[in-house]
């Protein structure tokens, strides 16, 4: 693509070629929900666009589409939302200290446009910035793959999709460093996922590398299958030097399964 494109454009690029060139209508499947699903909603404190008050209001995070409600019910009666922020393929998000709040708050740039907003309880808080690391990471995928000649995995999307699985096996998925990075900001903190098998998805050292910390950054986490790969002893040498950070190594209770 020539000039920066949202996540709907770019879907809607993707999935035109999908019906061309494969058929495959789970890739397509996976898109479209990538489009619509709720990724995460819930009450925040924002600060106002011109007068710089802050409200409380109901945040919904679907798709490339972040907006905001006066309350849940409005949200779910389909009331028009009191704003709108659509997320491109360069939108940031960070954690920023706030002065006059004296406080951390989360700051969504995009489009031009910076969203401030604070949650109450800072574990809540942490979940948004992760929810938008996630988002960022797969808006990163969706263009590099509409730029180059790499097949979209249908597995893939359906597990940046699906944060509700608790076993999860990559079928039929050679991958690539790409849909590894894709991957690794969901995998760090998918709190319901307990196995995971990338058994036979061609991963190289360099592939591994990038999902090393997302490994040992998840808790809940405790069969990971690494059978059938092209991984090395240096590979294994980052995943165990992962795992032998002070804060996990006491914790970590990951059975992988190497050979």
């Amino acid at each position: 693509l020539n000039e920066i494109v949202t996540i709907e454009a770019t879907v809607e690029v993707i999935t035109n070629s999908a019906q061309q060139n494969s058929g495959k209508k789970e890739v397509i499947d996976q898109l479209r929900n990538l489009k619509m699903h709720i990724n995460k909603c819930g009450w925040i404190e924002k600060e106002g666009r011109f007068l710089k008050t802050w409200r409380k209001r109901w945040l919904v995070l679907r798709g490339t589409m972040l907006s905001y409600y006066e309350t849940d019910e409005k949200m779910v009666t389909n009331k028009a939302s009191r704003g709108e922020l659509r997320l491109d393929d360069t939108f940031t998000v960070a954690t920023v200290y706030h002065k006059d709040l004296d406080k951390d708050v989360v700051c969504v740039e995009s489009d031009g446009r910076r969203f401030l907003f604070s949650v109450l309880d800072q574990e809540e808080q942490q979940s948004w910035v992760r929810c938008f690391e996630s988002k960022v990471a797969v808006l990163k995928y969706l263009k590099k793959t509409s730029q180059t000649n790499e097949i979209i995995s249908p597995s893939v999307l359906q597990f940046v999709n699906n944060e509700e699985i608790t076993e999860f096996e990559f079928k039929n998925t050679n991958l690539s460093v790409d849909s590894c990075l894709c991957i690794a900001p969901t995998l760090a903190y998918h709190s319901n996922l307990t196995s995971l098998s990338l058994e036979g998805t061609q991963l190289t050292d360099e592939c591994l590398i990038e999902l090393c910390s997302a490994f040992a950054s998840n808790p809940w986490l405790s069969h990971l299958n690494l059978r059938n790969n092209k991984i090395t002893s240096n590979g294994t040498r980052s995943l165990v030097e992962a795992f032998m950070s002070p804060p996990l190594l006491s914790t970590s209770k990951l059975l992988i399964q190497n050979r």
